[in-house]
């Protein structure tokens, strides 16, 4: 009976320690991650494909040709040539289910089309525009921001237009950085958002403006010579 209860005692002392190493081994088995996941979880609010910043607006980046953005957008996205778009620029809209999520912008007689109106494939992308409020910068300024919200992210506003521009009105904002990004505040609305001192100056600006003030549509732009490839 002594032995007996010396090797029950020896066999549950074995099953302790094996346990207790089994315990050791799962706790120290690494966690294994998927960083696709861990993106994700970190700015769960950003869809990739509504982002305006300074490479480009969704998924047309500056410097792709309009052939790879065709080859890499969704299956009902539609091309739209729309000519004199704005004066000497023509324009291809960016459109799903009827609705324009942005603007191509070419200047007239840069394409390599033989009429040097309508744009090829091959053709890069310098320009983008838009005035669909879904799109938005990572900050959350879009189309529709008013000027007053969008300082309390960029700082104060400053705003300008030159009459030899045909009048397009621009806002900057001074904490901003100073990038190929612009904000335009009189698109398809002929009034200007800013209150500007009589002048006869061609160049205008001001930091003052009108309580209803906001951002119409969102640029974006690089020098053909400085796009990326």
């Amino acid at each position: 009976m002594k032995y007996l209860n010396i090797n029950i005692a020896i066999l549950l002392t074995a099953l302790l320690i094996s346990a207790c190493q089994d315990k050791a081994i799962e706790i120290e088995k690494p966690i294994q991650t998927d960083p696709k996941s861990e993106l994700q979880n970190k700015d769960p609010g950003i869809d990739r494909d509504l982002i305006i910043s300074s490479e480009g607006i969704g998924k047309a980046r500056l410097g792709m040709t309009l052939g790879q953005l065709k080859e890499i957008s969704d299956p009902d996205t539609e091309f739209k040539l729309q000519s004199s778009f704005m004066v000497d620029l023509n324009a291809i809209a960016v459109t799903k289910s009827g609705v324009v999520q942005y603007y191509i912008l070419y200047l007239a007689g840069t394409t390599s089309h033989p009429d040097r109106i309508t744009p090829s494939d091959r053709d890069p992308i310098t320009i983008l525009m838009t005035d669909n409020p879904n799109y938005q910068t990572k900050e959350g300024v879009k189309v529709g921001t008013a000027i007053a919200a969008a300082e309390t992210i960029y700082g104060n506003a400053t705003l300008s237009y030159n009459t030899a521009n045909e009048s397009r009105e621009y806002v900057s904002f001074g904490d901003r950085p100073k990038d190929n990004l612009e904000f335009r505040t009189n698109w398809l609305d002929p009034d200007l958002a800013g209150i500007y001192k009589a002048t006869s100056e061609e160049y205008r600006q001001t930091q003052q403006f009108r309580n209803n003030a906001a951002i119409r549509a969102i640029e974006v732009s690089c020098a053909p010579i400085n796009c990326p490839k």
